[in-house]
């Protein structure tokens, strides 16, 4: 566990976790900085759902072994850039969780957290293949083909799987949690949602998908 120094709740501090670079099998590293809220740098904050506390993975935080549930360290690992720190904001690792009168202290603040952070990343996990056909028809196929859509089955068929896609994506577990919808509502933009490497915004994910739908069935 990282040796964590005690935060003065009074100015109010946080932390904030400086993803170091990487890529690849290597193991994440990353770096606690203590820092004013009022006074922090511009810094990224990770919506998240927290899955099983029971798996874990480990991460290195200044030096020491963190065990991180899976899913997290799954996603500060898709996070992380091949050159240059990424500085986030990540209440699993950035808030002592043995330290009960912190937790109370930062619970607290994390409305102005969120509301001030420079960008909000949502994760969703890994990708189903599904959810891979979903994004790529939104982004690529719609746009490249919306104005000669085909009306053979092939399509429809195609069409139907992104579909399915866009399901998986928003049946995913974090839209059914309420601090995660609420972590959503408080970005000063529209967040990124990521599910591996993959990047979409979500109403423009529904946009472009009813433009497919609407295109490809316009002949029922």
């Amino acid at each position: 566990m990282p040796k964590y120094t005690r935060l003065d709740p009074a100015a109010p501090e946080i932390r904030l976790l400086e993803l170091l670079p990487g890529q690849g099998s290597a193991p994440v590293h990353c770096k606690l900085l203590a820092v004013g809220l009022s006074t922090a740098p511009a810094f990224e904050a990770l919506s998240y759902v927290l899955g099983g506390a029971k798996i874990t993975a480990p991460i290195v935080v200044d030096g020491d072994t963190f065990q991180a549930t899976t899913n997290l360290e799954t996603a500060l690992r898709a996070l992380r850039r091949r050159r240059g720190p990424r500085l986030m904001w990540v209440d699993a690792v950035c808030i002592n969780q043995d330290d009960v009168q912190e937790k109370n202290v930062q619970v607290l603040l994390m409305n102005k957290l969120y509301s001030g952070a420079a960008a909000i990343v949502v994760w969703l996990g890994m990708p189903t293949s599904n959810m891979e056909f979903a994004v790529s028809w939104a982004q690529t196929y719609v746009q490249e083909h919306d104005t000669d859509m085909s009306t053979s089955w092939s399509k429809h068929t195609e069409t139907i799987q992104a579909l399915d896609g866009l399901l998986d994506i928003f049946s995913h577990p974090y839209w059914e949690r309420i601090w995660t919808f609420q972590e959503y509502r408080l970005a000063k933009e529209e967040p990124a949602c990521m599910c591996g490497e993959l990047q979409f915004r979500a109403t423009a994910l529904v946009e472009q998908m009813g433009a497919a739908r609407d295109a490809t069935f316009d002949i029922f």
